[in-house]
């Protein structure tokens, strides 16, 4: 039976041995929810899980969070986008937060806040599965602010399509706070589920970027008139799984 919605992660699983421990446990949970594909979007140099559908992007530079999530938009070939961060464990509430996308909602969060779980309790919370969660509350974590999609969110590819897809512009992670800001711009339609906190598993909190500030600054000023002008024109240009691929005879020049 086709599932309801697509799962779409995008990683590069040779850049830290933690990033494909954590993608493994993400995987795991989301195998118990099976109205929900799952679309792994690679972008190292080593296969994507086998207990995923998969997809190779070519990208010889940093991890492109947005670009590879746009590539899964592209192939998921879903009504239903359910988007994650492998370092955040899917949260038991995804399933209700697609049957609610199912009935019209544009945009579901399906958490409220998020904890951190401290370093030396990462691989209990992995190994346990459906039950870390739990622990995870349990344990004195370090509240951290989570933005509206950021982690794990579920949209309709409509909506997604609208907005513009993420902006490949913004660098690893900022491209959540500017989606984000955009949904609120472009006032769609969205539902916040409060029945537990985002738990993410690893890193620090992302160093503040100059250019990701400017850039949105640059985005500030636009009238909704123009940013959906430009939602449209990035609808069209973005998740194209050869971006960074030399053209060819490209080679030596």
């Amino acid at each position: 039976m086709p599932s309801l919605a697509t799962a779409i992660l995008t990683v590069r699983v040779d850049d830290a041995p933690a990033r494909r421990a954590n993608l493994d446990a993400a995987l795991a949970r989301l195998a118990r929810m099976p109205a929900i594909g799952v679309l792994v979007v690679e972008q190292g140099s080593l296969p994507a899980p086998a207990s995923a559908r998969s997809a190779f992007a070519y990208n010889p530079g940093e991890l492109r969070t947005g670009w590879g999530l746009n590539v899964g938009a592209l192939a998921a070939g879903a009504d239903i986008l359910v988007f994650g961060d492998p370092d955040v464990l899917p949260p038991s509430t995804l399933d209700t937060a697609v049957a609610y996308a199912a009935r019209g909602w544009a945009l579901v969060k399906p958490t409220r806040g998020r904890i951190v779980v401290p370093a030396p309790e990462v691989a209990r919370v992995r190994a346990m599965g459906r039950e870390g969660a739990m622990v995870a509350r349990s344990i004195a974590g370090e509240p951290e602010d989570d933005v509206l999609c950021g982690g794990w969110f579920v949209i309709r590819a409509a909506t997604f399509a609208r907005l513009g897809g993420f902006d490949e512009r913004f660098p690893d992670g900022f491209e959540r706070l500017a989606l984000s800001w955009r949904v609120e711009r472009l006032r769609v339609a969205t539902l916040e589920l409060d029945d537990e906190p985002a738990i993410r598993l690893a890193g620090a909190p992302r160093d503040d970027d100059g250019a990701a500030r400017a850039l949105q600054s640059s985005l500030d000023g636009l009238d909704d008139d123009a940013l959906a002008r430009l939602a449209q024109v990035q609808a069209q240009s973005g998740g194209r799984r050869d971006k960074y691929r030399p053209s060819p005879g490209s080679a030596g020049r």
